[in-house]
């Protein structure tokens, strides 16, 4: 567990992503439900404040961006094309990231297993990712431990339980981890510090391609 004393500025990621059609899988034999299509941070600090924030489009290789991806993220190929790869995309944010002492964060565990799962499929090395990776915090896993929820509470509901107005559009990697950030901040400031634990680094691989997708299931923290 990190307690607030020992606690970094925190990085709050959100991820879009893509579906990878199960023919792609069964054809490559890489092992991927879901690409990145964009990276969205930013940092919060012990004061409460966003100090910094990131947004990049990633090229996905293997997925598309269907219909519903564009009505959900507002993302179109147009703004893919120009856009790095994986490898190339988490460089940049990288090194957006050198020089400061920061803890990873998202709400859920989803964003980091997909850049764990993505990364050990695409054979990716990047020291400062998985330096990230390995303490990587549940932000909502925290929160519904705090309020003694029985079931995952989504991000919309967390934020307006505790009275926070979202700003700009949901399942916008950058607004995401904006709000995220919103409602850590406002939940400090009323003295309601959350306990924080690293998800666990370990992660099952499997070769068996899912009857049905789970192309949902990246969208339901908000719920």
């Amino acid at each position: 567990m990190i307690g607030a004393a020992e606690m970094n500025d925190l990085l709050v990621i959100d991820f879009e992503m893509c579906e990878v059609d199960r023919n792609v899988i069964r054809n490559t034999g890489v092992y991927l439900e879901h690409e990145i299509i964009e990276i969205g941070a930013v940092i919060l600090d012990g004061k409460n404040r966003i100090t910094d924030s990131y947004r990049a489009y990633v090229k996905p290789k293997y997925g598309r961006i269907t219909e519903i991806v564009s009505d959900l993220t507002g993302i179109i190929d147009m703004d893919l094309e120009r856009a790095p790869g994986l490898e190339e995309a988490l460089l940049k944010f990288a090194k957006w990231t050198e020089g400061k002492e920061l803890t990873a964060a998202s709400w859920s565990d989803t964003d980091q297993i997909q850049l764990s799962v993505e990364m050990e499929q695409k054979q990716i090395k990047n020291p400062r990712m998985l330096e990230l990776i390995g303490g990587w915090v549940d932000l909502q896993k925290s929160y519904d431990t705090f309020v003694g929820a029985n079931r995952s509470t989504g991000l919309a509901r967390a934020l307006k339980n505790e009275g926070v107005t979202p700003e700009g559009r949901e399942h916008d990697g950058a607004d995401d981890a904006r709000n995220t950030a919103l409602l850590i901040a406002s939940m400090r400031k009323a003295g309601k510090e959350l306990v924080f634990e690293p998800i666990e680094e370990s992660i099952e691989y499997t070769d068996e391609i899912p009857e049905e997708s789970a192309f949902g299931s990246i969208f339901a923290k908000w719920k």
